[in-house]
């Protein structure tokens, strides 16, 4: 993994009123296992929901029931304690279950700025997939076998990276490499390469690399700095993780709010 070794490998999940899957903590522990590294779960409070909620004007209505009701600071402040709560629950046992140092961080503010300023001295960021419809707590708070719940959290959906001939992205390969064989799953290259040349001596760096199989991995070519391409891309294809260095914050908040998959960023 060319200069970063497993010992030194730090691994930061974050999550907020929106994101907080089980197989997207379940994945950070596993790579936290992996690289004997400590695991820290971020719980980022929504700042602009809070300030929602002192609004008297603001409503909101129950899925389950289709009731409106006020939506109220006390209320949101105590769902977000609970989902918190969960998470800490479920650090606990995977910290158990996989023998990793875990523990929970809990920040206000908003959700990728946050994230991105606590990572800044992690080398594995992992955002999880934003949902509209949220899983009830009755679903955190099941338990779970490991190694079937990863195996189907991937399974069917290929896992992309992105490669522009970078050390991090090479960091970034590897990575999604072992993800993709963990989950039995398909891997996807996505090179941003400015002409043929160039996509050319990006392959022939791939295939240089130890610990991958360049053979068993398919590339597509995009136009560089292209975000909206590349959520289209992922999009269409279907994506069950996208792997990409950390790099241009615009790019990162754009993939990570439509892309419709977790984002795995490395350092």
């Amino acid at each position: 993994m060319t200069e970063k070794t497993h010992a030194t490998v730090r691994v930061l999940v974050a999550f907020d009123a929106w994101r907080h899957d089980a197989e997207a903590l379940e994945m950070a522990a596993g790579m936290a296992a992996r690289r004997q590294a400590e695991l820290l779960a971020l719980f980022i409070e929504d700042i602009n929901l809070m300030n929602l909620a002192e609004l008297p004007f603001a409503t909101e209505i129950d899925r389950f029931c289709a009731v409106e009701r006020r939506l109220d600071r006390v209320r949101v402040a105590r769902h977000l304690r609970a989902r918190a709560a969960q998470l800490r629950g479920l650090i606990d046992e995977l910290s158990e279950r996989l023998q990793v140092s875990g523990s929970l961080k809990i920040l206000r503010g908003h959700y990728i700025a946050v994230a991105l300023a606590a990572a800044a001295d992690m080398d594995i960021l992992l955002l999880g997939k934003r949902t509209v419809n949220p899983r009830p707590a009755s679903y955190l708070q099941t338990r779970y076998e490991s190694v079937e719940r990863q195996r189907r959290a991937l399974v069917g959906e290929p896992v992309w990276v992105i490669f522009d001939g970078s050390p991090a992205a090479a960091r970034a390969l590897i990575i999604a490499s072992e993800l993709a064989v963990q989950g039995g799953c398909e891997l996807a290259v996505i090179l941003p390469a400015r002409s043929d040349t160039e996509a050319a001596r990006w392959r022939r760096h791939i295939a240089e690399l130890a610990n991958f199989n360049a053979l068993a991995a398919r590339m597509v070519l995009i136009p560089p700095d292209d975000a909206a391409g590349l959520v289209h891309l992922v999009r269409r294809a279907g994506c069950g993780l996208l792997v990409a260095k950390r790099d241009e914050d615009e790019v990162i908040r754009m993939v990570a709010e439509n892309a419709g998959c977790p984002l795995v960023l490395v350092v």
